[in-house]
């Protein structure tokens, strides 16, 4: 059996390169020392509407390549470089973006049904009406991305940092969300139906505001207006607010009302 060497045995295409080459009597010599595969350095490359289907772009660096329309289905892009990267409309479903850099890229209408984002960096991407049912999000750092009318049914969300993101009727049905940092995101018009880990209340308050309750490993964080406080900061809130609100004792009771019921539909 020709050996492999250590360098290349932790790539897992090689096996079967090496056995395509013995079959088809090709040479089977190897880089010297320890060589590490190169990586496919296709920066600010025009690619739109590129057939890439499977295609193997571990490690690749596109930051700034057009992919506008491109067929990524099933590609293995994990761990690439697509900062700033023009995907509108890319097919993507199925694919491994795991810990790839994806920050500021524009993703506005892309397929991403089922493909696995874990660990990813999408921070100030542009992902509005974009689909992503299915799709495995844990861990990612969403902050500051625009998910306006995003499709995350069934989305997994557990842990993401959703920072001042922007999720104004996104479709969350049945999408986990626990342990997902939600400071200052507007989730205005979104449809939390059936969402694991995350729970809404309202309107209710003189301002008529949604409640939101997020679990937190052993606790509940609650949004009622700008920020997220504990169960018991929020209450205290809402009674100094209310202080001096003679005649509308009623609207700081419906207040708290709302903030204890979403945050027992969520707590651990």
């Amino acid at each position: 059996m020709t050996p492999i060497p250590a360098h290349l045995s932790v790539c897992p295409w090689y096996p079967g390169h090496l056995a395509w080459l013995l079959a088809h009597g090709r040479p089977t010599r190897h880089d010297p020392g320890d060589a590490q595969p190169v990586r496919a350095d296709l920066r600010d490359a025009d690619l739109t509407g590129a057939l890439l289907t499977d295609a193997d772009l571990r490690g690749a660096l596109l930051s700034g390549a057009d992919l506008s329309r491109a067929d990524l289905t099933g590609a293995d892009l994990t761990g690439a470089l697509l900062t700033d990267a023009d995907l509108r409309g890319a097919l993507l479903s199925g694919a491994y973006l795991l810990g790839a850099i994806l920050s500021g890229a524009d993703l506005t209408g892309a397929h991403l049904r089922g493909a696995d984002l874990s660990g990813a960096d999408l921070s100030r991407a542009d992902l509005r009406g974009a689909g992503l049912s299915g799709a495995d999000l844990t861990d990612t750092d969403m902050a500051d991305t625009d998910l306006t009318n995003t499709n995350l049914i069934r989305a997994v969300l557990r842990g993401a940092d959703l920072t001042c993101a922007v999720l104004r009727g996104a479709d969350l049905r049945g999408a986990h969300l626990t342990g997902a940092v939600l400071a200052s995101a507007n989730l205005r018009d979104a449809d939390l139906t059936g969402a694991v880990g995350i729970a809404s209340a309202g309107p209710v308050g003189v301002k008529r505001r949604t409640i939101y309750a997020v679990a937190h490993g052993d606790t509940v964080m609650v949004q009622a207006g700008c920020s997220w406080r504990s169960v018991a900061d929020t209450i205290a809130a809402i009674r100094e607010r209310y202080v001096d609100s003679a005649g509308r004792e009623h609207h700081r009771e419906a207040y708290i009302a709302a903030v204890l019921g979403a945050a027992l539909r969520v707590s651990p």
